[in-house]
């Protein structure tokens, strides 16, 4: 991997930079210097640490790390577990994989959709155009939005956003709000949804377990009723009840496995309680 850009920084000395530079350079950085430098090189806010780099086809990429704040429910497998479920379940997905450092930290390498390899693609985030900031709210300012922007491929677009919209239900995403979706231009298409990106799994932060399994509860019903208010505003997106029961047809497939799925990425059995997957949603609901 290559690092785009660097930065100096009042923490770090402009020689001992140098220095940090030129190991990378040679693949000789120690974690520690490696740490540092991450400290201070990303170009992307936001509370996980990120880094734009090129891989080796030098496509350019988001790298993912984890947070300095270790926990047994950190960003980077949280995501991970969501990408792995979304992708299950057939959505439209940002390219992503799992990569290693040398000293065995894993982080998630995303690649940037808004670029062929050095041209840049026309982008817009949802928020410019929407006058809301919720994917889940507001059913008839998303799909006005979606049929005016989108208007070559406006079905195809809504469909997508229903099940955006249903899946970010049923992992407890931490990360519903309209910056995190996106439209793409296409010279033959216009503009249509970007793949899906920014997605997170939620998780309680309850240590006692009856206080957890009575929140679950509450929790998994109000859910299964967000759910539910979204199937019964489905004419608005176009969606019909024959594709409604193919898109839960393959989210039951997609969440059919999911507690092996999250000990796979790292999560102990017992952490599963904790995690906001909800994939009773699927079960309950009326078409």
């Amino acid at each position: 991997m290559i690092f785009m850009r660097q930065c100096y920084v009042n923490e770090i000395d402009y020689f001992y930079e140098f220095f940090i530079i030129y190991a990378i350079k040679n693949n000789e950085e120690t974690p520690e210097e490696l740490e540092q430098f991450a400290a201070c090189a990303s170009s992307l806010n936001g509370f996980q640490p990120k880094i734009n780099i090129y891989d080796n086809e030098r496509n350019l990429c988001i790298a993912k790390l984890s947070s300095i704040f270790k926990n047994d429910f950190n960003e980077m497998k949280r995501e991970i577990l969501a990408y792995k479920l979304a992708q299950k379940s057939g959505l439209n997905l940002q390219e992503y994989s799992i990569e290693t450092t040398k000293n065995g930290e894993r982080y998630l390498l995303l690649k940037r959709f808004d670029r062929i390899k050095n041209t840049r693609i026309p982008f817009i985030y949802f928020s410019d155009v929407c006058n809301t900031h919720s994917i889940y709210n507001y059913d008839d300012k998303i799909t006005d939005a979606i049929k005016s922007i989108c208007s070559k491929n406006s079905k195809e677009n809504l469909k997508e956003i229903f099940k955006r919209k249903l899946f970010r239900i049923m992992i407890g995403n931490v990360r519903d709000m309209f910056p995190n979706t996106a439209f793409l231009f296409n010279t033959k298409t216009g503009w249509n949804l970007s793949p899906d990106f920014d997605i997170n799994c939620g998780y309680y932060k309850l240590s006692d377990k009856e206080e957890l399994l009575n929140k679950k509860k509450r929790n998994s019903e109000f859910r299964i009723k967000m759910a539910q208010e979204l199937i019964n505003n489905s004419n608005l997106y176009e969606v019909s009840k024959k594709e409604i029961e193919e898109i839960i047809k393959d989210f039951k497939k997609g969440f059919k496995d999911w507690q092996q799925e999250a000990i796979n990425i790292g999560f102990k059995d017992s952490q599963l309680l904790k995690l906001k997957i909800c994939e009773e949603v699927v079960y309950n609901l009326l078409v």
